[in-house]
Parts: structure tokens; C-alpha cells; sequence
């Protein structure tokens, strides 16, 4: 919920950001982790409104590390639902934020471009927010597992 705020206010007050029109694509990158690979990301981006990843593997959930959205966009989906993005106000069913967004933001699909999932594996370095660090050998097997996923089962959103 402080990092939708963070976000909010630098569309407002950033030189760079509030100079963004409304249909124009930023990147939110989660502070503490380097994507090592964001240049090919960002090239590989399309035309849309949020650029995202929908995960149905492990639990439904939408992967809010790293995203590409427009100021519009961010806006409507993010900024609206401020509300369920509090941990301390979550239904007992889940243990994320980011799952209740996954059934929130899929039916937005009617009316805007959500593309639910990265072209590109992003290759992360750093720790998570529970302390794991993403270049350990499990995370990496995931990636890589994921990496082949999206070339040859993109719908299989693991």
C-alpha cells in the first residue's frame, strides 16, 4: 500500500514522472532488487496499459515487483483498490495483497490492455521482502523453468 502512495505522489511532483502523458509507459521496479536484464525488457514491451505478470503457480497472484503501466492506468487499476492492498485488511483466505489483485485486475481486461504476462524472464538480483535471496540455486531453477515456460507455454502463467 506505501509503495502505491510513493508511486502516486511521484506521478504528481517527479519532473520526469509528472511530465509522462497519460498514456505514456513508466517501469515500477521494486527498490530494493536489480533487474539485470530491464534494457531487454523494456524493449520487448507492448503497446498496452499494464505490462504485468499473472502468476496461477504456488497461489493466483499478480507479480507487483517489476511492471510497466501507464500513468492513466496505474490510476484506475492501483490507486482504486488502495484499499485491498492493505495487509492488515486482507480476508482470511489470503496471505497477499498480490492475490487479491489477480481476481480484481483480470476482468479490467474488458476495458483496457493488460498484457498478464512478461515476454522476457527478468533476472533478479537481491533480497526479498522475507529475506531470500533471488540468485540462490532453487530461485534460480524457477527462473530458468520460467524462462522456457514463456517461450514454449507463454499461457501457462507459472
Amino acid at each position: 500500500m506505501g509503495e502505491t502512495y510513493l508511486i502516486a505522489d511521484a506521478l504528481e511532483h517527479s519532473r520526469i514522472l509528472s511530465s509522462l502523458g497519460a498514456d505514456d509507459l513508466f517501469w515500477k521496479v521494486t527498490g530494493r532488487l536489480r533487474v539485470r536484464n530491464l534494457d531487454h525488457l523494456v524493449r520487448s514491451t507492448p503497446s498496452c496499459d499494464l505490462y504485468v505478470d499473472f502468476r496461477r503457480y504456488r497461489h493466483r497472484w499478480v507479480d507487483t515487483r517489476l511492471f510497466a503501466t501507464t500513468p492513466a492506468a496505474f490510476r484506475r487499476l492501483f490507486l482504486t483498490r488502495i484499499d485491498i492492498l492493505r495487509q492488515d485488511q486482507l480476508p482470511p483466505a489470503f496471505v497477499a495483497p498480490e492475490q487479491l489483485l489477480f481476481d480484481n485486475l483480470l476482468p479490467e481486461r474488458a476495458e483496457l490492455v493488460i498484457v498478464p504476462r512478461l515476454r522476457v524472464e527478468p533476472v533478479i538480483e537481491g533480497i526479498s521482502g522475507v529475506g531470500e535471496d533471488y540468485r540462490r540455486p532453487r530461485r534460480r531453477v524457477e527462473s530458468a523453468v520460467r524462462r522456457v515456460t514463456r517461450r514454449v507455454l507463454p499461457a501457462l502463467w507459472i
